[in-house]
Parts: C-alpha cells; structure tokens; sequence
C-alpha cells in the first residue's frame, strides 16, 4: 500500500464551462473538487499546487512534513444528480526507496488524515469510505 483511496457520493463539484474545455477525458470530471480540496488544504497550512487536468480527472501535488504526495480526484459524469466521486493520495518514493523498503505510507499517514477529515468535514459529501 503506498497511499489511500477515498470514495463519496456528491451533487456538488460539478466543473464549468473553461474546466469542461479543458479536460483530457469528456467523461471524467475531477477539476472543481481538485481546486476546492487544494485550496481547503492549503487553509489548513498544507503546501499545494494548483491542479492540472489528466485523463482520470485532475491532479495536484502536496508536500506536507517533508514527504511529496499526489492527489487525484476524479468524478463520473453519467448526466446523474449524484455522482460518485474519488480522491487518491500517493506518496511519492524513488526507486531506491522502493527497492530498500525506505520512505513508506504507513496506515496512520498525518496527511491520509488531514484529508480524509477535510472531505468529512464538507456538507456536501455523502457515504465517505476510505480504502
């Protein structure tokens, strides 16, 4: 395991026009959660980048307590009210921390929690599941 997956149900983060232009895959929405959890990490002292658009959804990079974590967040845009939604935290290793077992996620990863409490913490989130 080297990071965590979060799942909920949302009527929220639905993305505009400019990010609905701008994304790789018509049918993977992910950029308005991205921006609203960077920014809400960032109120809480966390270190972000601003997202980009991939063909999952949107991404951005977090450093927080000298470790570098990818963020992904993806929604499924199948026309329904309530969607369902994704976050991934992954922490980034080398290779050479792979290959020596340095520089793990561990289960209680401060961040993993940090971000779970923030999606916790919107109204509009529903069912949150952590895997």
């Amino acid at each position: 395991m080297n990071g965590w997956h979060y799942e909920f149900k949302t009527v929220a983060f639905v993305d505009g026009d400019g990010a609905l232009q701008e994304r790789v895959n018509e049918t993977i929405g992910g950029y308005t959660l991205a921006v609203w959890l960077s920014g809400a990490l960032r109120k809480k002292g966390i270190e972000v980048t601003d997202p980009w658009h991939e063909d999952h959804g949107c991404d951005f990079d977090i450093a927080h307590q000298n470790k570098k974590y990818l963020c992904v967040c993806s929604i499924e845009e199948d026309g329904a009210k309530e969607r369902e939604a994704h976050v991934g935290i992954t922490l980034n290793q080398s290779i050479v921390d792979r290959l020596k077992g340095r520089n793990k996620f561990s289960s209680d990863d401060e961040l993993a929690d940090i971000v779970y409490r923030t999606l916790h913490e919107c109204p509009d989130i529903r069912v949150l599941s952590k895997a």
